[in-house]
Parts: structure tokens; C-alpha cells; sequence
């Protein structure tokens, strides 16, 4: 009689996958040579098209798979909001969604996106509008007659605003329940102070909107002026243009389109939001940077990834989260903003006792940088994790699409990525350590400290470094944020 070995399923599978990709199981896997990529970034001027006077659109016919991809983007956003209706732009589009059209109601639009598997969202950021829908072929005409309701004939249902309006209330109401979005929203209130960029919604803002504000507001940014499209899938040129090319009137112009001034100008070095019983504390440290286009932002990025922004294998992470056990997480951020000038930041949790330590630490790394710049090891790394992540861009056809309007749309050059290899190629040390110097200057940061200032205060016993001599200081509670100029 025969004796049956058992073996188990994961060794067969391992030992065919390791026969498949060594070609026999005794071949190690660092002898195994692959083909070199030949790689090139793909050009945005073949897919582009002009649909009507003012509409530009980026289109990828792809039918690779069954699906259709249409993203939308517009000048306009919440730093267009009329001052003293915060929150109208969000509440519009989102409305537009969900508040009915001419020819459907909420429901019936609901039902009709459900039952043909049609995917459709808008959202409002602070300088643009996006819209995307995403379907199947065969549903191309369905899908493009809702897309042109919801962004054509809207007639936001009052009784629909009602509930809606409710639901967003709520929402203001809960929104500072945990300290991170207090600390984003304390950081750019006190590093914008006055600002347009610094407005957040309120209570009073978001009631105060009526059905015929959102009819307003549809009507002004609607237009198709400064709108580009992206479209990828199994549809055509022709298809998108009979569509965009006769919902908008060619020429009419978007009413959102002036020059937007905003400047990060901080009052205090040291602002508390008190946050009563928390057993961490959220630090953000900020600083002005500058606004793009500009060709010190490339040797920042590098900078920045050897500073903070690189995970692990950054001096933040590796000194204060690694060494010293201070927090779990610690990153920094070279800001980038075609609208406005960004800041450079610093930002990490702690425990209430090491926040003096954390900081001090994070400082001395700061000095310790500007002081002996960047090493050859270093430098590598962060060029090579930045061009690494590049081609991530144009993975597909909808990506090549959505990242060429997307360059249009923030007025950048169709050879942006052409050349950005060779811009990130040339940085050097020198290049590093000349914009390091004169943007990340510690004696000018301004600290943004979320927590219970009772224990911060009362830990704060460190001798190199005082959280309590910070000046000058501005204490408050995450309630007043929205409130303050």
C-alpha cells in the first residue's frame, strides 16, 4: 500500500511560482536580470481638443476597459465665497448633486444613477470645482443626459436644502470633536490671519444661504469659460464635443476669474487652543514660503524629503520618532500653491509631558541641517524618490488626461513634465542648502499648539527650551477659530 504524503497548498503554490519566475527553484532571486524600462512621460498635446470658443478638453479613447471616465474642472471654490456666506461654493455643488434637476427629482436621480451603475460627484476646493462621472459604454448616452442636468438644470429643491442643510449643521457642530482638524484649522487661521484662505463656514454662514444664492452661484460659475475637461474610455472626440460643445454657451464668461491676493502674514509666535483633558498634544510649526511657478521649489521639495517628508528614512522621523521615542508621527511639507503663497511646516503629536523635549528636538535637527547641509547620500535618495513617483502620473489614460488638465487648468507649461527630470536632475547641494537657508529660518516660526495648556504649561520645566517664553502668545478655544479675523 501506497503512503499518501499531504503537502500543503501555500508550499505547491510557492514552488510554482518560484519555478515560473526563476526558471528552476535553486536560482537565487538577485541573479535574476529584468529588461531595462524604456520609459518617456507621454505628451498632453495629442490628446488635446478644443470642444466650442472656450471649452479645452483632454481625451484618451481607451478600451482596455469597459469604462468610461469624465472629470470637469473650474475656476472657482471657497475663496470666491461671498464674505458673510462662507461655505457657499461646497453647499452649491453639493446641492447640484443631490437637490434635483428639471427633469428629475432628488429620487428619481438617485434611482436613475443606481440602475445604470453611473458614478457621478462634485466637490469644491479652494480654487476649483471638479465634477466626475464614470460609466459603462453601452450607458453613454444615459450617462451624459444626467451629467447635463446635474450641471445644466439644476433647481436646488428648497425642501431638499432644508434637510441638506440640517445634515451640514450638524456636521459644523461635531467638526472639532478631535484635536487634528482643530490644529489644521487653527494653522491657517493664524498664519493667514485676514485672509480669504482662512475663512471656515459657521452656523450663521451656512443658514443664511437660500435657494437664491445656489441659483446665483450656478449661474456665475456654470458658464464653460475656464472650464477643461478630461475624458478617457470607449468615447470619442465627437461624442464629448456634441455634448460639452452644446450645454454651455461658447464665450459667456465665468464670473470667478479675477486675480486672487492672499499672503501668509502670522500676528504671534506661539498660539495655544486649549483643549481641556487631552492626553496628547498636536503641534504644527509653520513658516511663509512662496507661491508657484517658481524654480526654487524643486530644491525645497529635496530639502523638505531629507528634513521630514520623506517617511522613515527622514531626520524628523528617524531622530524625534526613532531615536527618542517622542511621537509616533512627525512630517514636514514644502507647500505647493499656484493661487497663493504656501507655508513650509513642521507637524507631529506628543504626550503632554515631552512636548517641550519634542519640540527642542525637532529644532536641533532644524540647526543641525541649515548648519552642515545635506549629505551626497541624501541627495541621491530624495532625487531618486521624486523621480520614482513620477511616472505614477500616467499610469493609464485617464491618468495622462486628468494630469494634462489638470496642468492647463493651473496655467502651467504642456512641456511642465517634459522637463522635470532634467529640473530634478541638476538640483545639487549648494542649490539645497541656498533655499533651505533663506526660507526655513527657526526664528521666525510660529507655533500652532492644540492640547490642554493646563498640563502643557505645567510640564514645561525643560531648561534648553520653554514653550511659556514663546511671544508673542494668542490663547483661545477651538469654538472661537471660525470666528477670529
Amino acid at each position: 500500500m501506497n503512503k499518501i504524503i499531504p503537502i500543503r497548498f501555500g508550499v505547491v503554490v510557492g514552488l510554482l511560482v518560484s519555478s515560473m519566475v526563476l526558471g528552476s527553484p535553486g536560482k537565487h532571486p538577485s541573479t535574476i536580470i529584468y529588461p531595462k524600462l524604456d520609459w518617456k512621460v507621454p505628451l498632453g498635446i495629442e490628446y488635446r481638443r478644443v470642444l466650442n470658443d472656450s471649452i479645452v478638453a483632454y481625451i484618451a479613447r481607451d478600451t482596455s476597459l469597459p469604462l468610461v471616465a469624465i472629470t470637469g474642472y473650474i475656476k472657482s471654490g471657497t475663496l470666491f465665497d461671498p464674505l458673510g456666506k462662507e461655505g457657499c461654493a461646497s453647499f452649491a455643488v453639493h446641492m447640484m448633486r443631490t437637490g434635483g434637476t428639471k427633469k428629475y427629482s432628488a429620487d428619481a436621480l438617485d434611482a436613475r444613477l443606481e440602475q445604470f451603475a453611473i458614478k457621478l460627484g462634485l466637490s469644491a476646493s479652494e480654487s476649483q470645482v471638479e465634477f466626475s462621472c464614470s460609466f459603462l459604454p453601452q450607458f453613454t448616452d444615459t450617462a451624459l443626459e444626467v451629467l447635463e442636468q446635474v450641471l445644466v438644470y439644476p433647481i436646488f429643491d428648497v425642501e431638499k436644502i432644508k434637510l441638506e442643510k440640517s445634515l451640514a449643521l450638524e456636521d459644523i457642530q461635531h467638526r472639532f470633536d478631535n484635536p487634528a482638524p482643530i490644529l489644521d484649522a487653527a494653522f491657517d487661521k493664524f498664519l493667514y490671519p485676514r485672509q480669504l484662505s482662512s475663512r471656515l463656514v459657521t452656523e450663521k454662514s451656512l443658514t443664511k444661504l437660500t435657494q437664491a444664492d445656489l441659483i446665483q452661484y450656478h449661474k456665475q460659475v456654470f458658464t464653460g469659460s475656464n472650464m477643461i475637461i478630461a475624458a478617457s474610455g470607449s468615447i470619442d472626440t465627437t461624442r464629448i464635443k456634441q455634448a460639452f460643445g452644446s450645454w454651455f454657451i461658447p464665450g459667456k464668461t465665468n464670473a470667478f476669474t479675477k486675480n486672487f491676493s492672499n499672503n501668509p502674514k502670522p500676528d504671534y509666535t506661539l498660539v495655544l487652543v486649549h483643549k481641556p483633558q487631552a492626553t496628547q498634544t498636536y503641534v504644527q510649526i509653520g513658516i511663509p514660503f512662496i507661491k508657484r511657478p517658481t524654480s526654487e521649489y524643486y530644491p525645497m521639495s529635496v530639502g523638505n524629503l531629507i528634513l521630514g517628508g520623506g517617511g522613515f528614512n527622514s531626520r524628523l522621523a528617524t531622530k524625534v520618532r526613532s531615536d527618542e521615542g517622542l511621537t509616533y508621527s512627525i512630517r514636514s511639507e514644502a507647500g505647493s500653491n499656484y493661487i497663493y503663497p504656501s507655508t513650509i511646516s513642521i507637524s507631529f503629536f506628543t504626550k503632554n509631558k515631552s512636548l517641550s523635549r519634542a519640540l527642542m528636538v525637532t529644532l536641533s535637527e532644524i540647526n543641525k541641517l541649515l548648519a552642515s547641509g545635506i549629505t551626497d547620500d541624501e541627495l541621491v535618495f530624495a532625487k531618486k524618490t521624486l523621480l520614482e513617483s513620477f511616472p505614477s502620473m500616467f499610469r493609464s489614460p485617464n491618468d495622462i488626461v486628468k494630469t494634462y488638465a489638470w496642468n492647463e487648468f493651473y496655467g502651467r507649461s504642456p512641456y511642465h513634465f517634459k522637463t522635470y527630470e532634467d529640473s530634478i536632475n541638476t538640483i545639487s547641494k549648494k542649490d539645497v542648502s541656498a533655499v533651505l537657508s533663506k526660507y526655513l529660518i527657526p526664528s521666525k516660526f510660529t507655533y500652532v499648539i492644540v492640547g490642554d495648556t493646563s498640563e502643557i504649561l505645567k510640564n514645561d520645566t525643560l531648561a534648553d527650551f520653554k514653550v511659556s517664553k514663546l511671544a508673542p502668545r494668542f490663547v483661545t478655544i477651538a469654538d472661537s477659530i471660525p470666528y477670529l479675523p
